[in-house]
């Protein structure tokens, strides 16, 4: 029953995952909210000692970030209540997806406790909810490439390696079948590292730290995630994938079009510039200091926006929507990118520094037995990635770079 159920509108110009859709045509569907309420809590409370999770039948840990009804409950005990998405699952399916109640308590329960919230007072349920529990490899024994150390050409990918999610197992799927196929045809396996894309985090984070639980992919991971953002991704990546050769022709064609659209654009937007005083006289306020500003430095000010540009250089219209779009974006970051390119020079020196396989690391003096075990359980390829480990110094580092000067030295003597 929708009727008095808080609505969650589509969104209305909703942005396609892929740089090759220009356009969304089928239509999008609206969702609701209902909560869950007190009587609902004590039916789940009722049922713990039957939920196979909470009472202890599961031993595995579930994602941190997607708990359990029962869990929220019993870790959020002061809630009064919690949302719950009502997601319709197609155009022509009368299912509904309850998004934020998954459970493994039994279907006479999970009944009861739905039956309590507004709009599902009458509810059949197709599918109940039902717990898994998976076994998984631990990805530290795997190198940057989703190589296993101990079986050389044997690659592994997703759920097998610890993650939870769909973009997580697609993205090692990439990887791993890219390298697979290097591996085969004679090659070298590609690694991407943490300044390159968020699948280099994920896949750095989990050779190096390993998993406690199911992992996901979240920004506040990424150190540079200033860079790493959605609207640059293609350009941040399709040049590599296009000399790994794993682009085809129809996304190269249109990336290099798009290309040579937002340079031209990005060209404009510089050459198009007016001096302090001249602003001034079109309403512009900046301070007076004599520096000329160009469109593309204006759009740095948060009370200057495209159509302001626009109507001091008219030229600047002929620029299209999605390379001004772009322009507006990079404007806004420019400032904080230019310190973050920074940091990225001096991590890609750190990690530019490769480790060899077969560094013998208990002849190190200096180092502590902590860092001797992690760094010889792990074997970490370059020197950024033995930084981030757990129980590695910044002296250890040190300490590692002088043994590793000395030892080139005496190769090269």
């Amino acid at each position: 029953d929708w009727a008095g159920l808080e609505s969650q509108q589509a969104d209305e110009n909703p942005v396609p995952f892929s740089f090759l859709t220009n356009k969304i045509t089928v239509p999008q569907i609206s969702c609701a909210i209902t909560h869950t309420n007190a009587r609902t809590h004590e039916i789940i409370r009722q049922n713990l000692p039957r939920s196979a999770m909470a009472s202890g039948q599961i031993r595995g840990k579930g994602p941190r970030y997607c708990p359990s009804i029962e869990d929220k409950i019993t870790r959020f005990a002061d809630k009064d209540s919690h949302q719950v998405f009502l997601e319709p699952e197609g155009l022509d399916s009368p299912l509904i997806y309850p998004n934020g109640i998954s459970t493994s308590l039994p279907d006479d329960a999970q009944l009861a406790f739905l039956r309590t919230m507004d709009g599902l007072s009458h509810v059949k349920v197709r599918q109940y909810g039902y717990a898994i529990e998976y076994d998984y490899v631990d990805p530290r024994a795997l190198d940057a490439s989703l190589q296993t150390r101990a079986a050389k050409g044997l690659f592994l990918a997703g759920q097998i390696n610890g993650t939870t999610g769909y973009e997580e197992a697609a993205a090692q799927g990439l990887l791993a079948g890219l390298n697979a196929a290097r591996i085969s045809g004679g090659g070298v396996p590609v690694v991407f590292d943490r300044a390159d894309a968020y699948l280099g985090v994920m896949v750095d984070d989990l050779v190096t730290l390993g998993v406690s639980e199911p992992y996901r992919m979240y920004t506040s991971r990424a150190e540079f995630r200033l860079s790493l953002r959605a609207d640059n991704a293609d350009q941040r990546l399709t040049p590599k994938a296009i000399a790994l050769g794993c682009v085809g022709a129809a996304r190269t064609k249109a990336f290099t079009k798009k290309m040579k659209r937002l340079d031209a654009a990005r060209s404009l937007a510089q050459s198009c510039v007016m001096s302090p005083n001249a602003l001034e006289k079109e309403g512009i306020e900046i301070n007076l200091d004599g520096v000329k500003r160009s469109a593309a430095a204006l759009l740095a000010y948060p009370q200057i926006g495209w159509d302001d540009v626009c109507r001091l250089w008219p030229s600047l219209r002929a620029i299209d929507g999605q390379s001004a779009k772009q322009l507006v974006i990079e404007a806004a970051y420019a400032g904080y990118l230019e310190r973050q390119q920074r940091d990225v020079a001096r991590f890609r020196r750190t990690e530019a520094q490769a480790l060899p396989d077969d560094l013998d690391y208990e002849k190190i003096d200096g180092l502590s037995t902590e860092a001797r075990e992690r760094l010889s359980a792990v074997r970490p390829q370059p020197l950024g990635q033995a930084g981030r480990l757990e129980g590695v110094s910044a002296g250890a580092l040190s300490l590692l770079m002088h043994h590793i000067r000395r030892a080139d030295r005496k190769k090269s003597a």
